[in-house]
């Protein structure tokens, strides 16, 4: 009677509906027996990478899972759905497969699923009531996947400020990463500043540094201070100083009153090797000022 889906199954892969649909049939007449684990095991061997339907794979992993949860014991439900579950994920269904997670207290394998299924709030909740190196993960996995899948910084400025203003340099907003550096202290708006003067001194731009710096101010910081002396040099190598470039050069000036001015005010601030440092730079400052 059960020849035709015997063979499909000895086979290893029913590809036909009529093969399929005798499967399905078995399986229910073995459940119908009080044969479930002859009908989940029926159920569970219908694979996706088959030519199958989806709805009909779903729908018999789901069954599947409510005869194992019914009538199997509690390991052997876990068992069942352990199995389906990334079934599910690979069928685009990843909500439906955390949901089976959770029927049979399998937590973890419900927050991957969530995290799968791009639900991030649901992965979060459920991971802190489990475990908070897992809700670590769960964030980390939301950082990334707004870094390379969204790829949008102000989504990420909430939850990885660093994150983001790495993503604004990338997509070349600078104007909005400065804007978004300055919320979190002068240290990290200056460690933007410097990024993007050494990006202007490669494409010789030494005036667009200028502007950023004339606006933003200049700290006087050993690692700045080469920036500002590589902002002289390299303006003086590509612009003459001739009265049409007063503009540019008046900026410059600028900065480098703004730098040496703040040398006198953070030399006294300052302690030990940066105080030398600033120091030993001043006389420099002097000359390029004259």
């Amino acid at each position: 009677m059960h020849e035709p889906v015997a063979g499909a199954l000895a086979g290893g892969r029913p590809t036909t509906s009529y093969n399929n649909d005798g499967v399905l049939e078995q399986a229910s007449r073995f459940e119908a027996q009080g044969e479930y684990q002859r009908a989940v095991d029926l159920y569970l061997r219908l694979m996706p990478q088959q030519d199958i339907p989806k709805d009909t794979l779903v729908k018999a992993y789901l069954k599947a899972s409510d005869i194992a949860r019914k009538f199997l014991s509690e390991s052997k439900a876990q068992h069942v759905i352990r199995t389906i579950g990334p079934r599910l994920v690979q069928l685009g269904q990843p909500n439906q497969a955390a949901e089976q997670y959770l029927s049979v207290d399998l937590h973890r394998e419900a927050v991957e699923a969530f995290m799968a299924g791009r639900q991030w709030e649901k992965a979060k909740k459920l991971a802190m009531e489990v475990d908070p190196q897992l809700a670590k993960r769960v964030d980390d996995q939301y950082k990334k996947h707004l870094k390379e899948d969204v790829k949008d910084p102000n989504r990420l400025k909430d939850v990885d400020a660093a994150g983001a203003l790495d993503l604004f340099v990338e997509r070349n907003q600078w104007e909005e990463c400065f804007t978004e550096a300055q919320k979190h202290g002068p240290l990290v708006l200056h460690n933007y500043l410097a990024k993007y003067a050494a990006q202007m001194i490669q494409s010789n731009r030494p005036e667009l540094i200028a502007n950023v710096y004339k606006r933003y101010g200049a700290i006087a910081i050993p690692q700045n201070l080469k920036i500002y002396k590589a902002l002289f040099y390299r303006m003086l190598r590509i612009d003459s100083l001739r009265h049409e470039n007063y503009p540019k050069w008046a900026d410059v000036r600028d900065v480098l009153l703004d730098v040496f001015e703040n040398m006198n005010s953070s030399a006294g601030a300052s302690g030990g090797e940066i105080q030398k440092e600033i120091e030993k730079q001043r006389p420099t400052f002097e000359i390029l000022l004259w």
